[in-house]
């Protein structure tokens, strides 16, 4: 039972951000998860089709996928699809359960790599002939841990570079320090821990350096606590475990001091949990671990585990908004200033 329950967990946080100037209305869309794009196109997932969009006049191209265990078919996680889009030069990468999957930018399946079993998608990025990517594994003292792995060309493990901890003891813990990464310039950008620190290594897995600061952590509020049992309750995954979870779960004194970070051209785009209003504070450096500037900007959470599907392209942060008034799907753009 807490496997799964962390399995669930796990691929909760792998979905995150804000609320800016409407450029566009996707009537196609009923509950879309994530949001990425290139210079033609954006890839918006929903449950297990991919939905095409023209990156220049917001029209609506087609999809594919559907759910399945063939060639061009997607399984669903224990908390639902996960799929993730990678645009490439010519090709996507679309990450689901098991399985990493290759097709053209059109829709149309080139090749599938089988990946070890984890119960959550591997979050297969390349970097070289190589795989960076993610997995699940147990520990002997009731714990569970996402590590981050390099992997060789046929998805097999080589080398773990990264672990961090979600079941503690038996235990689950939050707010999680989402173990995310990056690959860029044939670097791995590592996230995952309580201070300020992103880690760096290469193609090896060798460590190289980090990006750090000096920073006064936030205290988890009631409003948190309680906000997190209300999503639970929310999920059809997990509305019938909320006596159980509240029976498990431990909160942190303190939020983690990044939530995630994201890189986009040479830059790098780390948020933290502080606010001013409704707007969260914004750290930006280069990928050579120059600070730039600390700004804030408004982000938009479906609940205060999942922020509405976003992405950042060129400095400007897109985000998926659903108007309740008319329940249609907007598409919404801020530049990052």
């Amino acid at each position: 039972m807490k496997k799964i329950l962390v399995v669930v967990m796990v691929n909760l946080l792998f979905t995150v951000l804000a609320y800016p100037k409407k450029i566009a209305v996707l009537n196609e869309l009923t509950k879309p998860e994530t949001l990425c794009m290139d210079d033609t196109q954006y890839y918006i997932t929903e449950g297990a089709a991919i939905f095409l969009y023209s990156f220049k006049d917001h029209k609506f191209i087609g999809k594919f996928g559907k759910a399945g265990e063939g060639p061009r078919e997607f399984k669903s996680t224990l908390a639902g699809y996960g799929l993730s889009v990678l645009p490439m030069r010519d090709h996507l990468l679309i990450n689901s359960m098991d399985k990493l999957s290759f097709f053209k930018k059109n829709g149309e399946f080139i090749k599938e790599l089988k990946a070890p079993t984890s119960g959550i998608p591997g979050m297969y990025k390349p970097i070289g002939e190589k795989f960076a990517g993610l997995g699940l594994k147990a520990g002997d003292d009731q714990s569970m841990a996402v590590s981050i792995n390099l992997f060789n060309d046929k998805l097999e493990k080589e080398k773990e570079i990264s672990s961090n901890k979600l079941l503690q003891h038996g235990s689950l813990v939050f707010p999680v320090a989402s173990p995310l990464f990056e690959i860029k310039n044939n670097l791995i950008f590592v996230g995952g821990e309580e201070d300020f620190n992103i880690r760096i290594f290469n193609a090896d897995g060798k460590h190289l350096s980090a990006i750090t600061r000096e920073y006064k952590k936030i205290k988890v509020t009631e409003e948190y606590k309680n906000g997190l049992f209300e999503a639970f309750k929310k999920n059809p995954r997990t509305k019938g475990m909320v006596d159980y979870l509240k029976q498990i779960i431990k909160f942190k004194e303190y939020f983690p001091a990044i939530q995630f970070f994201m890189i986009d051209n040479e830059k790098i785009y780390i948020p933290t949990y502080r606010k001013q209003k409704e707007d969260y504070e914004l750290f930006i450096y280069n990928t050579d671990g120059k600070f730039i500037k600390q700004v804030y900007f408004p982000l938009k959470y479906i609940d205060v585990l999942l922020p509405c599907p976003y992405t950042i392209k060129n400095g400007i942060l897109y985000q998926l908004i659903e108007n309740e008034e008319n329940e249609l799907w907007e598409l919404h753009a801020i530049e990052i200033k």
